[in-house]
């Protein structure tokens, strides 16, 4: 049996603190709940239309359900980056956003 590894750290209150990144995050929020809004709408649209079959096939089900489900991990993965969530941070990083690049410092 492999034993759990330790939560990492969260990212420091001091960098989630500053203004620029907790507007920077707040924004992010608003727009992936947007997103998030958006995509539910377009699903119940497709329930309301169900019965025209022109309208709604099989394939807009399937791709309506799709757009729903990745705006949810969009949302979700959103909002633990603005909670402090050190993995989520760790992504940034690595996709160039979150620290200097110079020194590997946060912001």
């Amino acid at each position: 049996m492999t034993a759990r590894r330790p939560r990492p750290a969260p990212v420091p209150e001091e960098v989630l603190g500053r203004p620029r990144n907790r507007a920077a995050l707040h924004r992010t929020a608003l727009l992936t709940g947007g997103y998030l809004l958006l995509s539910a709408l377009t699903l119940a649209a497709v329930v309301v239309l169900r019965d025209d079959s022109a309208l709604v096939d099989d394939a807009v089900w399937v791709r309506s359900c799709a757009v729903l489900l990745s705006a949810l991990v969009t949302f979700v993965c959103a909002r633990r980056a603005a909670r402090g969530s050190r993995p989520t941070a760790t992504r940034d990083r690595h996709s160039g956003r979150g620290t200097n690049p110079r020194n590997g410092t946060w912001g």
